[in-house]
């Protein structure tokens, strides 16, 4: 996700704030949406427009927070309740929601993403949880546990 103060965004943007959060739109951190262009086979093209639309929701939400939080009154802060803590908390969501979305365009659409039986990536996997399908189920339940509905695989190089 790209950030910038670019005046045709902030255009766009002001027309969805109401007058009170226009007067701080020269202040805020703007996201700009990248462009996607999804060439996969495994998803349909309407669940491709889903996600798609998804994101730019997302980046949507994203800037309007940003401008509310510029404007948002950080005299009276709680740790359990506050406008403030309510809007980086919204922000937060919605910034990892873009960012996660940007992940996956570009892996889903990457040819070469795919794990193959004698591809190091597939050894690993069989040899730290037994065999493929055994990791597959563990990912796929921690996927289907996540409030979010995101799961992600990674190497943490410190534990290996």
């Amino acid at each position: 996700m790209d950030y910038l103060f670019n005046d045709k965004i902030k255009k766009s943007i002001k027309n969805d704030l109401d007058l009170e959060d226009r007067k701080n739109l020269n202040e805020s951190l703007v996201a700009q949406e990248k462009n996607f262009k999804l060439k996969t086979d495994y998803l349909s093209n309407s669940n491709k427009d889903n996600h798609i639309q998804l994101y730019e929701q997302y980046i949507k939400d994203f800037n309007k927070i940003s401008n509310k939080l510029d404007a948002a009154d950080r005299s009276s802060v709680s740790s359990n309740h506050s406008e403030y803590r309510q809007l980086k908390i919204d922000e937060t969501y919605n910034m990892n929601a873009a960012y996660l979305h940007e992940l996956y365009f570009a892996n889903i659409s990457d040819i070469n993403s795919e794990i193959t039986m004698d591809s190091l990536s597939f050894m690993r996997l069989q040899r730290d949880f037994g065999s493929f399908d055994d990791w597959q189920r563990d990912f796929l339940s921690c996927c289907s546990t996540s409030r979010c509905g995101w799961a992600i695989t990674y190497l943490n190089t410190y534990t290996q």
